[in-house]
């Protein structure tokens, strides 16, 4: 009996030992089941080589920013592209834009991480003894343990994640404005260059019978050189202001088509101008006095110091000791059982984080001093564009009823010169002065334009203002 109980006692030894041994394997296989299941996957993702697709074919996501507070707006190439249209082609297709998207999301992920607690660690090891050993059992050790330091940060950081994620926000909206903004310079300009071209291709195409005349009559002797010379001097000068005027225009033209992605060989239909209200130094007061929370790149740089704040927060909290704690159970090869804890503390007296401490004590320092300068230059920038608006505004309120006159007399000159009523010199006088005074008026109201895009979008990114080209039944 005695031998039997032994046996049996020495079996269910065996037994618990097996028992556990499954029991751990079970333990091990769920856990590496969970983690399977919440790990990510990889997916390739291949490079993007397809070729633009053509403006017939493209379309507008509903939800896209809409300048001047729309709320909606039909996105038709079929009846050509207006101010507002090619604002939203480029919000939703441009390439830059499309870039730093791709970098908020790099930006969010790091915030991310940064607000993560770490994951605990599971040790096992087993010692087996040489065979030949009588009495000697395997011997085991398992363990779990984990950082409890970074609790005392947890805080801090998940604020900094906050902060940051809002920052990048506000950032892709202020990206977004200043895309607006760039697609609606770059109609102004596209269509003050066909403006000018058209009127330099009139000149051109009325200078044009003129040429052969002044050299018929210089062979007949009824012109001096000198004098014919002139005639033939103003010719040149409007094929030269001509070719460049095409040049220019076909540059911007490309430039458009980049900002959208469209190909090289894209036509742009664009149909008529943009119409922004100008802006008075009444309200432009009231906008300053609110700007630091109007401006989309402002809130940002206030909520990336807040988030650097929060990081300073961290880093001071990081000077403590770092505290790491697990529970052990182990079995020697004697076969005895033990079951503790395990406790270790850095000791602060070298590092203590301190160059952590100084590096985002630094940063958060420039962060302020960037603020400060950001605020400065755009209250400057506004300032400067009020001025240049009001000297814009006099100049075109002076030279367009001046145009008018000139164009007017030019009318009537070319009939008289027609009939031989008027010597060719003082038709050519009132020609270069008629085109002097439309190109001179073309440019003002570009850059008056201009002007009026650049404080909309500095004070507000209120385009208040509306489409020439039939607003009524195009929203």
């Amino acid at each position: 009996m005695h031998d039997i109980t032994a046996g049996g006692a020495r079996l269910s030894r065996r037994g618990r030992r097996r028992c556990c041994a499954a029991g751990l394997r079970g333990v091990v296989v769920a856990s590496a089941g969970l983690l399977l299941t919440s790990c990510a996957v990889y997916r390739p993702l291949p490079l993007d080589e397809r070729v633009p697709e053509p403006l017939a074919a493209l379309t507008v996501p509903s939800q896209t920013l809409l300048p001047g507070g729309l709320r909606t707006h039909r996105f038709d190439p079929a009846d050509g592209l207006d101010a507002t249209e090619v604002a939203m082609l480029a919000l939703a297709r441009c390439p830059d834009l499309k870039v730093l998207r791709a970098a908020a999301g790099v930006t969010r992920a790091q915030a991310f991480a940064a607000g993560l607690l770490p994951d605990p660690t599971v040790g096992y090891s087993e010692d087996r003894p040489d065979a030949g050993q009588p009495g000697a059992a395997t011997a085991t050790s398992r363990g779990v343990s984990w950082d409890v330091g970074n609790l005392v940060t947890l805080g801090a950081r998940q604020t900094a994640r906050r902060r940051t994620n809002e920052q990048v926000d506000l950032s892709l909206l202020w990206a977004e404005w200043q895309t607006i903004a760039d697609s609606r310079l770059q109609f102004v300009r596209i269509q003050s260059g066909r403006q000018l071209v058209a009127r330099l291709e009139a000149e051109s195409a009325a200078l044009g019978p003129l040429a052969p005349r002044l050299r018929a009559a210089l062979e007949r002797g009824d012109l001096t050189f000198d004098v014919a010379t002139v005639g033939l001097a103003a010719a040149s000068d409007v094929a030269r202001q001509l070719t460049e005027a095409r040049d220019l225009l076909a540059a911007r033209e490309q430039d458009l088509r980049d900002l959208l992605g469209l190909a090289a060989t894209e036509a742009l239909p664009l149909v008529g101008g943009v119409d922004v209200a100008p802006v008075d130094d009444t309200s432009a007061n009231a906008a300053l006095a609110e700007l630091a929370r109007r401006r989309p790149d402002l809130r940002a740089l206030q909520l990336g110091y807040a988030a650097e704040e929060a990081r300073v927060r961290a880093a001071i909290l990081g000077q403590f000791p770092a505290v790491n704690v697990g529970v052990t159970s182990a079995r020697d090869n004697t076969g005895i059982g033990s079951r503790g804890f395990a406790l270790s503390i850095s000791l602060p007296l070298f590092d203590a984080n301190r160059g952590a401490i100084r590096v985002e004590r630094a940063t958060r320092a420039q962060l302020r001093e960037e603020y400060a300068q950001r605020l400065l230059a755009a209250r400057a920038d506004v300032a400067r564009l009020l001025a240049t608006q009001r000297l814009l505004s006099a100049r075109e309120a002076e030279l367009a009823p001046h145009a008018d006159r000139l164009a007017d007399s030019l009318g009537r000159a070319s009939r008289a010169y027609e009939r031989g009523a008027m010597d060719w010199t003082v038709y050519l006088g009132l020609r270069q002065g008629a085109l002097a005074a439309a190109v001179e008026l073309i440019a003002v109201r570009q850059a008056l334009a201009e002007t009026r895009i650049g404080l909309a979008t500095l004070l507000s990114g209120d385009w208040s203002g509306h489409d020439e080209a039939g607003a009524g039944g195009r929203t």
